[in-house]
């Protein structure tokens, strides 16, 4: 689990700040969409 936490947390890092700003206009939209993003962005940079 440890290792887990470190490497999402240096997702959160290199996430574009372009990108971090469309994820919390979502969030503000609806709380489950920054999930999904996050999840689709993390699917992108590891497969």
């Amino acid at each position: 689990m440890q290792k887990q936490k470190e490497s999402r947390k240096t997702v959160s890092v290199t996430i574009p700040a372009e990108v971090h700003r469309k994820l919390v206009e979502e969030k503000k939209r609806t709380g489950k969409a920054i999930w999904f993003l996050i999840k689709e962005a993390v699917d992108k940079v590891f497969i």
